[in-house]
């Protein structure tokens, strides 16, 4: 608009200075028609109309200042040339991008063609370089720009890049050059010829050209080549390599079941084998790598359903025609041929009498004949059997068709020598021997058994016999004697409580009998104690050297011993005491008392020394006494509870106690057993469930001599006393007493499970007394078997001093009173 502006002024000025001109030229006396004065000036400004281009303004001359105005000023034919005096200053703009050079100003009037109003570029020969160049952040360094983040700047900010083109600029991999490679079979992998530069994935194209064969989607860096050693072209599903291109010796497929074995592939024909012989039959197969179930590589059967037909069928030679075959003659083939067959059965090819249809007849008594009932069917001859049948027993070479039989008349299975008849089968009435010596007595024959009658009291001894036709001397025919050595000893003798059998009759029973035994004999003392009963028992004193024999029953009595005498039992036999006096009283030194196999119970304890006591048995002399397998139970010491010992008292006696047992008695002191100056020995016994004050299973009081206590393999277990010594309780002044408890690993003897206020298993309150265990049980602490509260409790009454502890299984150890203290 200033461009159109400027020429319509001048175009007014123009047209405004001609028609001043031509005033002037009438002013001067001339016409628009006569020809111009060139010496005029018109405007005055020192230069003619020869001179001056445009004489109608005076601002237009040869000696005027150029100015940018569109008009020739200085008459120099050129208009608003680069020197006028108010030319603008202009920049070249050499690569046309709008900007100017600072270093090449250019001074014209108007804007020069290849320059500009500024100088603003940076770098003029750039075209693309300005301050309106647009950079665009390049992140990821791979010199293309994000479009979306651009700054406008001359120089190149640091990071920025002028292409635009970028489309992921966080990776540097993804740009206008970006190659992409044809992926023409789907594979995820690229034509490495077939290649394509965008910054966008192209479809059909991938960014790998790891492509090997891209017509070809099964072969690409990720196909494995399955080696094939054995070239069969199947490849071992175990052995492979991944690459794109084949591996020598590798093949595509991993079919194969045995790469070792160029027979076994995917193409292998294997053969029906439906009779499971190991040949298949060619006309019916299936081909893969592995052997199916019911077929073989092989098709060389001939029959499939008969696994006797194969290849390896033998045939053998049938020369005598009998069916069976020759094994020394064989031929191996599928089919039959002529003349022999498929069994080797023929023990002899050239005589059809023998083939494996021969009967051979058992003939266990080798007499020549068999039978017809022990038949082998067999070509070869069978070991103890003959052609011949006919034999009727073959257990006995005696009978067969030629055998002789004898008449046996008295039936007695003898047979008369006189009366013969020959077959195989045993007449009626005959039998085989002629051993009969008189063939009109049953009773006599050979085997007719006599019984020796040694003692001589007509009955014989049925363990002691021998056979004869004829009565041999100080034999019989009875055999009812049970004992042939005693002559009172038999059928007729009568019964006695001795433990034998006297009347030989073991349904006559002893129970309910006494007897005695002394140097005279065995003599019925039943009537001596049968007139006992309950709270009413007989006294009676053994004064008598001899043995006291109850049988099986209740006895009610109190015995005093005053002889070597020994009380034996029979069949569980029970002395019953009901009374105030021991069931057994010993009061006579110097004797041997033997007590065995009885039940001693009901007894109640007699005075001695300074005690009363003894319920089951008193042993109160300088004697010796042996209980052998006896039961005391159900005892008291003096009254209920009371008194010492309740099953046994000892004093000054020796007291042997083998077997048996000691049990639910009870007394003020040693409910079990009380022992005061004596000697007492257990081996294999038990004392259990006895009750007392102090002592409940043993007590134990010295007062002068010293006592002693053996446990050889036995027990004393589940006693009670309300104070002290559950298991055994030991009172000394001043003498000594020693027990002992000797056991093993395997028996379990020892004091377990005992109870009391104090010293559970053992309770001494003494000065002199030891304890020697060894390999003894005393139960373990938290078990059913421990003593409660403690195994063992020592107290020195003199000292005041105290000992107390507990012990396990098998445990050995002594103790003494004096210190006290075991170890």
């Amino acid at each position: 608009m200033t461009l159109m502006t400027r020429f319509g002024l001048m175009g007014a000025l123009a047209l405004a200075a001609c028609k001043g001109e031509d005033d002037k030229r009438d002013a001067a006396g001339g016409t628009a028609g006569d020809a111009p004065d060139l010496t005029v000036d018109l405007d005055e400004d020192g230069f003619t109309e020869d001179e001056d281009c445009n004489d109608q303004d005076a601002s237009v001359s040869p000696g005027a200042d150029e100015v940018c105005d569109g008009i020739d000023n200085n008459c120099d034919g050129d208009i608003d040339e680069d020197d006028a005096i108010d030319a603008a200053t202009f920049f070249a703009d050499s690569d046309g991008d709008g900007f100017g050079d600072a270093e090449a100003p250019v001074a014209s009037c108007e804007l020069p063609a290849g320059a500009a109003d500024n100088a603003e570029d940076c770098d003029d020969t750039d075209a693309t370089l300005s301050p309106e160049t647009e950079w665009f952040a390049d992140i990821d360094g791979d010199n293309y720009g994000d479009p979306d983040d651009v700054q406008q700047s001359c120089e190149q900010p640091s990071g920025y890049v002028i292409d635009n083109n970028d489309c992921d600029d966080t990776d540097a991999t993804s740009n206008p050059k970006t190659a992409w490679f044809a992926d023409l079979d789907g594979d995820g992998f690229g034509d490495p010829l077939d290649v394509l530069e965008s910054c966008v994935q192209p479809e059909g194209y991938v960014a790998n050209s790891d492509d090997c064969s891209d017509a070809d989607a099964t072969i690409s860096p990720n196909t494995r080549w399955y080696a094939d050693s054995d070239m069969d072209g199947y490849g071992d599903a175990e052995m492979w390599v991944e690459q794109c291109e084949p591996a020598v010796g590798f093949v595509r497929n991993s079919e194969d079941c045995d790469d070792a074995d160029a027979a076994a592939s995917p193409v292998t024909p294997w053969y029906a084998d439906s009779d499971g012989d190991g040949y298949g039959n060619p006309m019916v197969s299936i081909a893969q790598c592995e052997q199916p179930a019911g077929h073989v590589a092989n098709s060389d059967d001939c029959a499939d359903s008969d696994a006797s037909r194969n290849p390896r069928t033998e045939w053998f030679a049938d020369l005598d025609l009998d069916g069976y075959g020759d094994l020394a003659a064989v031929t191996e083939q599928c089919l039959q041929p002529i003349g022999s067959v498929e069994n080797a059965l023929d023990c002899d090819d050239s005589d059809g009498t023998l083939s494996p249809l021969t009967q051979w007849y058992a003939d266990a008594d080798t007499d020549g004949y068999g039978d017809e009932g022990s038949v082998t069917t067999q070509c070869e001859p069978v070991t103890g059997a003959v052609r011949v049948g006919g034999d009727c027993n073959d257990a006995d070479v005696e009978i067969n068709p030629d055998t002789q039989w004898f008449s046996d008349t008295d039936s007695d299975g003898y047979g008369d020598p006189s009366a013969v008849e020959i077959s195989c089968e045993q007449p009626e009435g005959a039998v085989r021997n002629s051993e009969d010596c008189d063939d009109t007595d049953a009773t006599m024959h050979p085997d007719t058994r006599w019984f020796a009658d040694i003692d001589g009291d007509g009955y014989g001894d049925g363990a002691a016999s021998i056979q004869s036709c004829v009565q041999p001397s100080g034999y019989l025919t009875d055999s009812t004697d049970c004992d042939d050595s005693s002559a009172a000893v038999n059928p007729a003798a009568t019964e006695l409580c001795d433990g034998i059998d006297n009347d030989c009759d073991a349904s006559s029973m002893e129970d309910g009998m006494a007897a005695f035994v002394g140097a005279t004999g065995i003599s019925d003392v039943t009537s001596s104690f049968s007139s006992g009963a309950i709270g009413a028992p007989v006294a009676y004193t053994a004064s008598t050297a001899g043995q006291i024999n109850f049988c099986a029953g209740d006895w009610y009595t109190n015995i005093e011993i005053e002889a070597d005498v020994t009380i034996q039992g029979f069949g569980g036999a029970a002395l019953q005491g009901e009374s105030t006096a021991p069931v057994v009283g010993i009061y006579t030194d110097g004797i041997d008392v033997v007590i065995a196999d009885v039940n001693l119970s009901g007894g109640v304890g007699a005075g001695f020394s300074y005690y009363t006591g003894g319920g089951g048995l008193l042993c109160d002399a300088i004697s010796s006494v042996t209980m052998e397998d006896v039961v005391v139970t159900g005892n008291t010491g003096n009254g209920a509870n009371a008194g010492n010992g309740g099953g046994i008292a000892v004093s000054e006696c020796t007291l042997d106690i083998i077997g048996g047992s000691i049990d639910s008695n009870s007394a003020s002191s040693g409910g079990g057993i009380f022992v005061t100056q004596g000697t007492v020995t257990m081996t294999d016994a038990y004392v259990g469930g006895n009750t007392a004050s102090t002592g409940g299973g043993v007590a134990i009081s010295e007062t002068a001599t010293t006592s002693s206590f053996d446990m050889v393999d036995s027990i004393i277990t589940g006693n009670t006393a309300s104070g002290q010594g559950g298991g055994m309780y030991v009172l000394g002044f001043g003498t000594a007493a020693d027990v002992t408890c000797t056991g093993s690993t395997a028996n379990g003897a020892g004091i377990t499970d005992n109870a009391s206020s104090q010293g559970g298993g053992v309770y001494a309150y003494a000065t002199a007394f030891t304890l020697q265990s060894d390999t003894c049980d005393w139960g373990a602490a938290g078990t059913s078997d421990s003593n409660s509260p403690d195994d063992i409790y020592l107290y020195n009454y003199l000292s005041g001093s105290a000992f107390y502890s507990a012990y396990r299984a098998d445990e050995s150890f002594t103790c003494d009173a004096a210190t006290p203290s075991c170890i």
